[in-house]
């Protein structure tokens, strides 16, 4: 993990590179690591880190694409939408109103058991 300091940044985050990906903060990193060994020992099919989701209501998109932290892709083929934030940041930012929307997409799949979201603070 490589990290770096910029006193400009909002939320006092420390952005931290993980195999070449740039992540927010460094428990986003950390989580992209443990994501990246459960692959390895064949407890998940895949991950993709700032997975890109196009917010629509009603079959028309709204606003900018929310880029959730991890798409995980389990064993059984569930989809796991993950949020990683601090317990400060989970207070703050737009990110509710838009992950409230992708429950909404989600709604069906949610219910079915195919799809999950999380937000681990």
């Amino acid at each position: 993990l490589q990290t770096y300091s910029n006193p400009k940044l909002k939320y006092k985050n420390i952005p931290t590179y993980f195999d070449g990906i740039r992540y927010d903060s460094k428990k986003e990193a950390r989580k992209a690591f443990e994501l990246k060994m459960l692959k390895m020992a064949g407890e998940i099919k895949d991950f993709k880190p700032h997975f890109k989701i196009d917010l629509m209501i009603d079959g028309k998109k709204v606003g900018k694409s929310y880029k959730v932290d991890f798409k995980i892709i389990h064993s059984d083929d569930t989809i796991e939408f993950l949020e990683v934030k601090s317990k400060f940041t989970a207070r703050l930012g737009d990110w509710k109103w838009k992950w409230g929307i992708v429950e909404k997409m989600f709604e069906k799949e949610i219910s079915e058991g195919s799809v999950r979201l999380t937000v681990e603070y």
